[in-house]
């Protein structure tokens, strides 16, 4: 597995958890990828997860995916694994203000 870009889904972690998830999304199913304990894949989904609580039902939520890009974001040693830490440490920043936006947001 690996990655080749900092966005959300330009990793194989992300593609293989949405690949069955995108005909069957559901809330529990992004809450349980946000709450997920696996050390390698914890961080990928989180970034992931939190990109698809862009959805209108899952905005009670927005707070919880904030946090857990807070977490991905203090977690040094997978943020300095990337090519460029800067990088990935603005594409998650751009994340939490789209979650933070969006959660203002009346559609």
């Amino acid at each position: 597995m690996g990655a080749w870009g900092e966005r959300p889904f330009e990793n194989d972690v992300a593609l293989d958890w949405i690949a069955p998830v995108r005909l069957t999304l559901t809330r529990n199913k992004i809450l349980k990828a946000l709450s997920t304990t696996d050390e390698y894949e914890k961080n990928y989904l989180i970034r992931a997860a939190a990109r698809k609580m862009l959805i209108p039902f899952l905005r009670k939520d927005y707070e919880l995916a904030v946090e857990k890009l807070q977490e991905v974001l203090n977690d040094e040693e997978w943020i300095n694994s990337w090519k460029s830490p800067k990088k990935i440490r603005e594409e998650i920043n751009k994340q939490i203000a789209d979650l933070k936006l969006a959660q203002t947001t009346i559609i």
